[in-house]
């Protein structure tokens, strides 16, 4: 997945991007637990979030278990991108 892919935040907007399909995980800089969510739900994510690819464990952990198949996720943490 490339960059222009992720969601990104700005003041005006929030969050705003992704594919609809994929399931991101938003991840504090301060503290905090993981957030995943899929591309067209951002409520209640901070603007102090880094964004990335959720991976296959982290869906199963905080979205859904068992993953439905239409799910979008990184299976390799290798190939997420920060």
């Amino acid at each position: 997945m490339t960059r222009a892919g992720l969601p990104r935040y700005t003041e005006r907007h929030g969050w705003r991007g992704g594919n609809c399909r994929a399931l991101y995980a938003f991840v504090p800089t301060l503290a905090g637990s993981i957030v995943v969510r899929p591309g067209d739900d951002f409520r209640g994510i901070g603007p102090t979030c880094t964004v990335r690819l959720a991976t296959h464990a982290e869906a199963l952990a905080h979205w859904q278990n068992p993953l439905h198949a239409g799910w979008i996720v990184a299976d390799d943490p290798k190939e997420v991108t920060t």
